[in-house]
């Protein structure tokens, strides 16, 4: 079995590597048009929350098949390997933030 990557907040935000990104608001379908291996297995550093407004899938989380629909909100914790499996009408927004960002506000 291949190793599963970790990918990073600014391989999301710009396509590269980057450490210094510390938050991304996007949209998911654009996010998977633009970074189709997004949709393998992968996990990261960073979380993620989805807010999933059309279309159905399966998120594998864990190689746990999980449902989701409109409406589901959906959280991915750092080093969580998960990836997307998405009908063409997927819609929803991502936000994607770093592990400093997230211990920053909790200890403000």
């Amino acid at each position: 079995m291949k190793p599963i990557p970790y990918l990073s907040v600014g391989a999301i935000r710009d396509g590269g590597p980057s450490a210094q990104a510390a938050l991304f608001i996007g949209d998911f379908e654009q996010e998977m048009d633009k970074s189709p291996d997004r949709r393998m297995l992968h996990r990261h550093h960073f979380y993620e929350v989805f807010l999933m407004t059309s279309g159905t899938g399966v998120l594998v989380c864990d190689f746990q098949r999980i449902p989701f629909g409109p409406m589901h909100l959906v959280f991915v914790s750092p080093g969580q390997i998960h990836g997307w499996e998405t009908d063409d009408h997927v819609r929803g927004k991502v936000l994607a933030f770093s592990t400093e960002l997230w211990g920053a506000t909790i200890n403000s």
